[in-house]
C-alpha cells in the first residue's frame, strides 16, 4: 500500500511539474515576442506603451477565465475548453515566430496570442492548485517548472535564429499542456485539506504582503539603473547571465517551502531582499554587477512565494479560480502601475528610501502574520487519542476521504444527508467510500467502525 500511495505522489509531482514548466516556456516565449511588436511600425511614443498593453491583455484573458469558470465551474474544469485556447496560443505563437514586426498584423496576433496566454494562464493556475491539493509538493513543483522554463528561453532567446527549434518547442508545450490537462480529476471534490497559512490569516493579508515585496522588487530595479549610469556600465542586456540566477534562486526558495509546513519559506523571502537591500545601501555604484545579481535572486524569491503562497490557499476559498492566480494578476497589475508618469524618473536617493520604507512595511505584515515566528506548532493538532490520523497513515486516506470516513463512522446518516452536511455531490461521495473501502480491505459501514474502534483501543 505505501508503495502504491508513494507511486501516486510521484505521478501527481511529475505532473505538477510538467504542467508548470509548460506554461512557463510558453508564457516566456509568447511575451518575449510580444514585447517587439510594433518595432519599426509604431512610433517611439507608442512603442513604450506596448508592455503596459500587453499586461492590460493578460489580466484581461484570466479574468475572462475567472469568469467563465464562475459560470460554467465544473464544464470548465473537464478541460475542453482550456486545451483549446492552449492549442490556439501556441498556433498563434508559431505564425509570430515567422512574421516581420514591422506590421499591423503581427500586433493583431500578438494581441491574441497573449489574450489566449492569459485565460491558460487561469487555467493552469487553478490546476495547479488541485493538483497541490492532492498532495504535489508546491514548491519543488513550481521552482523546477520555473527554472525549466527560464533556462530555455535563455537558451534560445539569445540566438532567436533558431526558430525551427523554438517552434518545436511551442508545440511540445501545447502538447505537455493539454496532456496534463485532460487527465482525469478527482471526480468534482470539494477541498478540504487547508493549508496552515489559510488557516494562520485571511487571504486579503497575503495580498498586502505580495504587494509590499512587489514594491520593493521594483524600486530596487530603478535604484539598481541608477548605479548602472553612475559606474558608466553599458554592456550589460537583462537577458544575458544574471538573469540565469533566478534558477537557483528558485530551487532554494521551493526547497525552504517545503520546510516546517512552509514557514520557513516567508522568512527565506525576507532574509534574501533584505540581503539585496544592505548590498545596495552599502556597496554603492562599484557594486553594480552585484546588485544586479541580487536583484534577480530576490526577484525569483518573491515570485516563489507568492506562487506557492495562493496556490496553497486557492483550494481553502470561496473562489479558487481567482486566489490561485493572484499572486500573478498581483505582479502584472504592479507592472500597470510602474507605467504612472514620473514614476520611472525617480533619483536614485527616492527610490532608495521608497525600498526601505517597502521592506520595512513587508517585515510589520510579516510580523503581524505570524510568518515570522518558526517555533509555533500546527495549526490544527490531532485529539491525544484520535484515531482517524492512524488510520490515515496506515492505509493512505486522503483528507477529503477522511472527511467522508469519520462520517460513515461517527454518524448513522444517509449517504445524501451526508454529502449534503459536507457540501459535496452524491456521486462524489460514493467515489470516496469506494476508495476506503478499497483501501482499507473492508466492504461495510459497519465493519468500518470495528476498524476504528480497534486502532483506538492499541
Amino acid at each position: 500500500m505505501n508503495k502504491k500511495i508513494m507511486s501516486l505522489q510521484k505521478s501527481i509531482n511529475i505532473k505538477s511539474t510538467l504542467l508548470f514548466a509548460a506554461f512557463m516556456l510558453l508564457q516566456l516565449v509568447v511575451l518575449r515576442m510580444a514585447n517587439g511588436a510594433g518595432q519599426g511600425y509604431l512610433s517611439a511614443a507608442w512603442r513604450d506603451r506596448v508592455y503596459l498593453v500587453i499586461q492590460m491583455v493578460v489580466l484581461t484573458g484570466i479574468s475572462l477565465y475567472i469568469l467563465l469558470h464562475r459560470l460554467i465551474a465544473k464544464k470548465i474544469g473537464s478541460g475542453g475548453m482550456f486545451s483549446a485556447a492552449a492549442v490556439l496560443c501556441a498556433a498563434l505563437a508559431e505564425m509570430m515566430l515567422f512574421m516581420r514586426e514591422n506590421s499591423a498584423a503581427y500586433l493583431a496576433i500578438s494581441a491574441a496570442a497573449v489574450l489566449c496566454l492569459g485565460f491558460v494562464c487561469g487555467a493552469v493556475y487553478l490546476r495547479m492548485s488541485q493538483l497541490i491539493q492532492e498532495g504535489a509538493k508546491a514548491g519543488v513543483c513550481i521552482a523546477v517548472g520555473y527554472s525549466f522554463g527560464i533556462a530555455l528561453q535563455y537558451m534560445f532567446q539569445l540566438r532567436w535564429t533558431v526558430r525551427p527549434v523554438v517552434a518545436l518547442l511551442l508545440l511540445l508545450c501545447a502538447a505537455a499542456l493539454v496532456f496534463c490537462f485532460l487527465q482525469k480529476e478527482q471526480g468534482g471534490e470539494e477541498a478540504e485539506r487547508k493549508s496552515e497559512a489559510a488557516l494562520r490569516s485571511n487571504p486579503l493579508f497575503f495580498c498586502f504582503i505580495t504587494f509590499a515585496m512587489l514594491v520593493f522588487t521594483n524600486f530596487y530595479n530603478i535604484y539598481i539603473h541608477h548605479l548602472q549610469v553612475a559606474s558608466n556600465y553599458t554592456e550589460y542586456s537583462v537577458y544575458t547571465w544574471p538573469r540565469l540566477l533566478m534558477i537557483p534562486a528558485m530551487i532554494w526558495t521551493g526547497l525552504a517551502a517545503e520546510k516546517k509546513s512552509g514557514r520557513l519559506l516567508p522568512v527565506c523571502c525576507l532574509c534574501t531582499v533584505t540581503l539585496a537591500m544592505l548590498t545596495a545601501v552599502l556597496g554603492g555604484s562599484d557594486k553594480y554587477l552585484l546588485g544586479m545579481c541580487l536583484y534577480y535572486i530576490a526577484m525569483a524569491a518573491v515570485v516563489g512565494y507568492y506562487h506557492v503562497t495562493f496556490l496553497r490557499i486557492a483550494q481553502s476559498t470561496k473562489a479558487p479560480a481567482l486566489w490561485s492566480v493572484m499572486g500573478r494578476m498581483l505582479d502584472s497589475a504592479f507592472v500597470i502601475i510602474t507605467f504612472i508618469p514620473g514614476y520611472s524618473s525617480l533619483s536614485g536617493a527616492a527610490a532608495l528610501s521608497l525600498d526601505i520604507a517597502a521592506l520595512c512595511i513587508t517585515i510589520v505584515l510579516m510580523a503581524i502574520n505570524g510568518d515570522l515566528a518558526l517555533n509555533t506548532t500546527a495549526a490544527v493538532p490531532s485529539e491525544p487519542d484520535d484515531p482517524f490520523p492512524k488510520i490515515a497513515d496506515l492505509y493512505g486516506i486522503t483528507p477529503s476521504e477522511m472527511k467522508v470516513l469519520r462520517e460513515l463512522v461517527l454518524t448513522d446518516d444517509k449517504q445524501d444527508v451526508i454529502a449534503l452536511r459536507i457540501n459535496i455531490s452524491v456521486s462524489t461521495l460514493r467515489h470516496h467510500i469506494t476508495s476506503i473501502y478499497k483501501k482499507t480491505g473492508i466492504s461495510s459501514r459497519m465493519a468500518l467502525g470495528k476498524l476504528v474502534d480497534g486502532i483506538q483501543r492499541q
